[in-house]
């Protein structure tokens, strides 16, 4: 893995704790500045079945919800359409470069936009479109701190509908950062060499085995050697906070050494699908100390480690489950 961030790269936006930031924006700095003609916003709602983030205003697709209620001048994103569906048997991979570009182009992104993403949940599927930003060399990328729900908590209008359109793009000079995307080849030699700290953000219960997986035919546990640290433990308690935020810094560092990731370390994340490993860059980021550490992303994640047969497996519950290679 390697850093999606330079050292050098100048804070753009503003957070809710009214501190410069390079990755997060609240909701009053995106009201100010919404009606800039270099922002692009995106609503990357996207909702995981038989799961706490099933739905949204009783809404079942993300499109459906954006269809329902989103920021003005914001535009869709559907995260499994711009995908690389051969990188690996998971729906929302990174693109390919032509298919990023087709997009952004339709989209009105230039190397000079700044681009917010948000989604309908407060914060769930807007850390991945984050990352592949990130991941394709822009750096002018935040999250919207609380999406949505924060946004509508503020009484700022909302719009309805179809996105407006905007003028296209004709930028083609989107190329992947080497090292972001990981593929199982690469899990697989990390066994080995521990190139990187491989961290699962599933649930403990599922990095244990002590739960069954939510899809079916997949094994239970965890690839040898990773490091559980639930996307959950990065977010502020639902009990005390209506609207999920990334913990403070400070917090975050706790969760970082409570789980025995070292945050100034090259860090690669793994998960179910692809999706909420990005919490772990995003996370990094906030970090005094960590916001240049090496950071890359296990595409296929459980869906295709825990899928196959000839993966090696720790299963503390079930001892003929861990194969190897």
């Amino acid at each position: 893995p390697r850093s999606m961030r330079r050292a050098s790269c100048i804070p753009e936006f503003v957070n809710s704790m009214g501190r410069p930031s390079g990755s997060l924006c609240s909701v009053q700095w995106l009201r100010e500045n919404l009606g800039r003609t270099d922002l692009r916003l995106f609503d990357c709602t996207w909702l995981l079945p038989n799961s706490p983030f099933a739905s949204v205003r009783k809404l079942d697709s993300g499109r459906a919800a954006f269809q329902d209620a989103h920021i003005p001048t914001a535009q869709f994103w559907d995260l499994d359409a711009v995908a690389d569906t051969c990188a690996s048997p998971t729906p929302h991979n990174l693109p390919t470069r032509e298919q990023l570009t087709a997009r952004l182009n339709s989209a009105g992104v230039e190397k000079s936009s700044v681009v917010v993403c948000y989604d309908a949940l407060g914060i769930f599927s807007a850390p991945r479109l984050w990352y592949t930003f990130r991941a394709f060399g822009h750096e002018k990328v935040a999250v919207l701190e609380g999406g949505l729900p924060a946004w509508i908590e503020q009484g700022y209008p909302i719009a309805s509908g179809d996105a407006t359109p905007v003028q296209g793009g004709g930028h083609v000079g989107w190329d992947k950062v080497d090292g972001v995307q990981w593929r199982l080849e690469d899990v697989v030699a990390n066994i080995q060499n521990n190139q990187a700290q491989l961290v699962d953000v599933r649930p403990s219960d599922r990095f244990h085995g002590t739960a069954p997986e939510p899809r079916p035919g997949m094994r239970s546990g965890h690839v040898p050697g990773s490091i559980s640290l639930p996307f959950t433990e990065l977010l502020t308690d639902a009990s005390t906070h209506a609207i999920s935020t990334l913990k403070p810094p400070e917090l975050l560092l706790q969760e970082f050494l409570k789980a025995g990731v070292n945050p100034t370390k090259p860090v690669v994340g793994t998960c179910g699908s692809g999706m909420t490993a990005a919490f772990l860059g995003l996370a990094l980021e906030q970090v005094e100390g960590a916001e240049d550490t090496m950071f890359g992303l296990y595409d296929g994640s459980w869906s295709e480690w825990g899928g196959r047969h000839d993966t090696p497996v720790t299963n503390p519950t079930d001892s003929e489950s861990s194969v190897r290679v």
